[in-house]
C-alpha cells in the first residue's frame, strides 16, 4: 500500500510538472500577436504552399538562390505536420501556434521517456525543468522550426544508438533526413558511440552503424526533392563550416555567431551549474561514468563545443547535456541523491543554489524583452508587406539588402519575388557577385543604386530599413526612387 501510495504521488507530481511547463509555454506563445521569428514565418509559407500546389512546386520566391533552379524542402516533415492544421483551423497563425504547443508535447513526452530510463518518476519531474530555465532554450522551443524535432529525432536516436533499440533506430534515422539537413552528423557519432561501447564494455556493435547509415540513406532516397537534398545538405554541412571557419563575409544569421563567454554562462546557468555538479562529484570521488552517461556526455559535449562558436546550438546542447547528467546521477546515485553526495558537493551547491533565482529572473527577463522587440519588429514587417500586397503589382521582384526580409514578406505578400531566402550560402553559391554589390548598394557605396537593382537585380521595388546607409540615399535620390510605405523601421520605395 505504501508504494503504491508514493507511486500515485510521484506520476500526481510529473503531471504537475508537465502541466506547469505545457501551460506557461502555451501562455507565452497564445498571448503573442505573431509569431515571432522569420523562419517561423517561412515554415507557414512553405506549409501553405504545400496545401495549394503539393508536394512537387516551383520555388519562384528567391529570384538570386540555388532555390529556385534546385529547390529542396529541408523541414519537410514540419511542413507537412502544419499543412492540415492550416486547413483545421484556417487562421495560420493560429495553426502556426498550435503546431508549436504540438511540437513541445512530443518534445515533453520523448524527453520525459528518457528521463525515466535513468531517474525515478519523482527526480525525472526535477530534470523536466532544467531545460526550460534558459532563456536560449525557451526562445528556440517557442518558434515555428524543426529544430525542435531534430532535437526530438537526435535524442531519440542515440537513446536507441545506446540501447541498442534497432526498430527505432532505423525509423529514426530514416524520418531525420527528411526532417533536417543535419542528419549527415548521425554518422560519425555513431562511430563515436560505438568506440566509447568498445572503450567501457568491451563491445562494438557493427549493426548500430549499419542501420544508421542504411536509414539515413533512405531517407534521403525517398525525400520528394531527391537529390537537391544532398546538395543542400552538402551547401550547409560542408561549404558553410568551411567558409566560416576561413572567415569569409556572407552575411550569415546572428546565431551562428558566439554570444560570449560571459553572456553563455548567464543564459545557460543551469547548464553551468549541472556540469559543477558533475564534476564535483566526478574529480574528487574518482567516480567511473558508466557507458550510457559516457556516450551522453560525448554528444552533449559536442553540442556544447559547437555552441561555443554559434549559438543557436545551445539549444540542443541544454537538453543532451541534462540527460547526461540524469543518466549519471541515476547509474551513480541510484536516485538517492541527497543520501551520497559529499560535503564538498554541498558545499560547491550552496552558492549555486542561492545564485539560481537571480539567474532565473535574468533569463526570464531576457525572454520577454526579446519577444517584445520581436513581436515590434514583425508588426513593422506585416504592415509593409501588407502594403506591398496592395499596390505592387503580382510577379514584380522586390529588392531587399537581408535574406531575412523575405522570410517575413513571403508570409505576408506571397505573390511578389524577392531576393534571396532561407540562408546567405543560397545566393554566394550561385551569385557571389550579386551578393557582395548587394552589401555595397545596402552601406551606400554605389552611386546609382537605383540602376543597380533594376538592371541587375530586375527589381521595381525596394524594402530598405533605416538602419541602412541606403535609405538616407534613397530619400535624397528622388529621380531614382519614389516613396510608397515608411514606418520607424524601414520603407518601400518604387525604383523610377
Amino acid at each position: 500500500m505504501a508504494n503504491i501510495k508514493i507511486s500515485g504521488i510521484s506520476n500526481i507530481a510529473v503531471a504537475v510538472m508537465l502541466a506547469a511547463i505545457l501551460l506557461s509555454l502555451l501562455y507565452f506563445i497564445f498571448t503573442n500577436p505573431v509569431l515571432c521569428d522569420p523562419d517561423s514565418l517561412y515554415n507557414l509559407s512553405i506549409s501553405r504552399s504545400i496545401n495549394s500546389h503539393g508536394l512537387y512546386y516551383k520555388f519562384d520566391w528567391a529570384r538570386f538562390s540555388v532555390l529556385k533552379e534546385r529547390f529542396s524542402d529541408r523541414d519537410l516533415v514540419l511542413h507537412l505536420m502544419v499543412a492540415p492544421l492550416l486547413l483545421l483551423f484556417g487562421d495560420p497563425m493560429v495553426a502556426g501556434k498550435a503546431a508549436i504547443s504540438l511540437f513541445i508535447v512530443i518534445f515533453l513526452l520523448a524527453y520525459y521517456r528518457i528521463l525515466r530510463r535513468y531517474l525515478s518518476s519523482k527526480t525525472a519531474s526535477f530534470f523536466l525543468v532544467l531545460p526550460f530555465l534558459s532563456s536560449l532554450f525557451l526562445l528556440y522551443i517557442m518558434q515555428l522550426r524543426s529544430a525542435t524535432l531534430s532535437n526530438i529525432l537526435l535524442i531519440m536516436w542515440a537513446y536507441a544508438a545506446i540501447e541498442r533499440k534497432y526498430a527505432i533506430l532505423f525509423a529514426v534515422s530514416m524520418i531525420y533526413p527528411i526532417t533536417h539537413i543535419s542528419f549527415y552528423i548521425l554518422l560519425p557519432i555513431v562511430f563515436l558511440f560505438e568506440t566509447l561501447r568498445f572503450v567501457f564494455d568491451k563491445e562494438f556493435c557493427i549493426k548500430n552503424i549499419f542501420i544508421t547509415l542504411s536509414g539515413c540513406a533512405l531517407g534521403c532516397v525517398i525525400h520528394p526533392n531527391f537529390p537537391n537534398n544532398i546538395f543542400i545538405a552538402y551547401l550547409n554541412g560542408v561549404l558553410l563550416p568551411i567558409y566560416m571557419i576561413s572567415g569569409k563575409n556572407i552575411g550569415i544569421s546572428g546565431e551562428l555567431g558566439s554570444l560570449g563567454m560571459g553572456m553563455s554562462l548567464v543564459l545557460n546557468f543551469t547548464l553551468f551549474a549541472g556540469l559543477i555538479l558533475a564534476l564535483s562529484l566526478i574529480l574528487p570521488r574518482r567516480n567511473k561514468l558508466r557507458y550510457p552517461a559516457a556516450a551522453w556526455f560525448a554528444l552533449s559535449s559536442i553540442y556544447l563545443f559547437l555552441a561555443l562558436f554559434a549559438s543557436k546550438f545551445w539549444y540542443q546542447a541544454n537538453t543532451l547535456f541534462f540527460i547526461f547528467l540524469a543518466s549519471f546521477i541515476g547509474g551513480l546515485l541510484k536516485d538517492t541523491i541527497l543520501e551520497k553526495i559529499s560535503s564538498r558537493s554541498y558545499f560547491i551547491l550552496a552558492p549555486l543554489i542561492i545564485a539560481a533565482p537571480f539567474f532565473i529572473s535574468v533569463n526570464l527577463s531576457y525572454v520577454t524583452k526579446n519577444l517584445e522587440y520581436q513581436n515590434q519588429r514583425g508588426a513593422y514587417y506585416e504592415k509593409a508587406g501588407k502594403w506591398m500586397m496592395k499596390n505592387v503589382p503580382p510577379a514584380k521582384t522586390i529588392y531587399h539588402s537581408h535574406w531575412d526580409d523575405a522570410s517575413y514578406f513571403m508570409y505576408f505578400n506571397p505573390k511578389n519575388s524577392y531576393i534571396n531566402v532561407g540562408d546567405p550560402i543560397y545566393m554566394y553559391y550561385l551569385y557571389p557577385k550579386e551578393l557582395y554589390l548587394m552589401e555595397n548598394i545596402s552601406m551606400g557605396m554605389v552611386r546609382d543604386p537605383g540602376r543597380a537593382m533594376k538592371k541587375i537585380f530586375g527589381s521595381d521595388f525596394c524594402y530598405v530599413r533605416k538602419t541602412e546607409p541606403l535609405y538616407n540615399q534613397a530619400a535624397r535620390e528622388t529621380d531614382s526612387f519614389r516613396l510608397g510605405y515608411e514606418d520607424v523601421q524601414g520603407a518601400v520605395f518604387e525604383i523610377l
